[in-house]
């Protein structure tokens, strides 16, 4: 069921960046309060460090480095999460009754501890510290911050905001293949690289040549995906599939109900079953009907929904 789920939540996203194509490019507002608050994960060795390190491990017999140092890698952030999704609640009960037996209030144990009020609120739920933002100390700055984001596009649940949080963590974002595209798709076997020979390629080449050949290999994955997909548009996407794109335009965009029944030739109360049908399933809080973009009207909704 959770991967279900999973998949149906990834799937509402694809939409979203389909209605809404700048969606991540707004996150850039963000990624210097990311990147401030959490450190990437260790590199490889720099070059330049390769002969020292050698030296002072007694490694070093002046002999030239036949293998050489890794090549230059991408910067790589931690996997981290919105809220700890594995709460202990007994040890969190635990917590609030000691502070309780203490007499403290919880601005008074946040301080006592050098906590934010919230983060102790949140631990006292069960949720370690550093298991997610809203436990992590000091992390105040960048939760304000995606939230700040997160709310005008109304998407301030918690499986939302981990994806935010995917996304800065992967920056620059890449190209996103849709759900629907890739249904039913055996990926291509990658080719297997050859055995690596020190004394005929020095270890940076033959990195290079490898990594070539796995770009090869994904241009080859992306090419049979688009060739599938451009055979499935040409068929009815499936009353599922519409859902996710009036869902994904109601949320983001500010579609009406009555300007996406119109789109798509059917009755309002169809639209609105089928999005609280479809929000409830993959948990998102439905932002209010009261905010609508009156200039999504039926004709410019057309122009973005995918083939009926």
């Amino acid at each position: 069921m959770n991967a279900t789920r999973d998949f149906a939540r990834s799937h509402f996203f694809t939409h979203v960046i389909i209605v809404k194509p700048r969606l991540r490019a707004s996150l850039k507002a963000v990624l210097p309060v990311y990147r401030k608050h959490i450190r990437p994960l260790p590199g490889p060795l720099p070059r330049h460090l390769t002969r020292a390190v050698l030296k002072n491990t007694g490694l070093d017999d002046g002999e030239p480095i036949l293998f050489g140092s890794e090549p230059e890698s991408a910067v790589k952030y931690p996997e981290v999460r919105w809220r700890d999704p594995r709460p202990n609640r007994k040890h969190g009960r635990l917590r609030r009754r000691v502070r309780m037996a203490r007499h403290r209030s919880l601005a008074e144990e946040a301080a006592e501890q050098n906590l934010d009020p919230s983060e102790l609120e949140e631990i006292e739920r069960g949720c370690a510290p550093r298991a997610g933002l809203t436990s992590w100390p000091k992390m105040e700055p960048l939760r304000r911050a995606l939230l700040k984001w997160a709310a005008p596009r109304h998407l301030t649940d918690t499986w939302c905001l981990d994806w935010v949080i995917e996304q800065l963590g992967t920056w620059p974002p890449g190209r996103v293949m849709s759900a629907i595209d890739v249904e039913g798709f055996i990926p291509l076997q990658p080719s297997s690289h050859r055995r690596w020979w020190p004394h005929m390629k020095t270890r940076r080449e033959w990195l290079e040549t490898a990594a070539q050949e796995d770009r090869d290999y994904c241009d080859r994955v992306e090419r049979a995906i688009e060739r599938i997909a451009a055979k499935r548009c040409k068929k009815d996407v499936g009353s599922q599939e519409r859902h996710f794109q009036w869902l994904a335009g109601y949320q983001l965009c500010g579609w009406s109900e009555n300007a996406i029944a119109n789109a798509v030739g059917t009755y309002q109360p169809n639209v609105s079953r089928a999005l609280h049908r479809l929000a409830k399933s993959i948990g998102l809080t439905m932002r209010s009907g009261e905010k609508n973009d009156r200039r999504w009207t039926a004709k410019r909704i057309k122009t973005v929904l995918l083939p009926q």
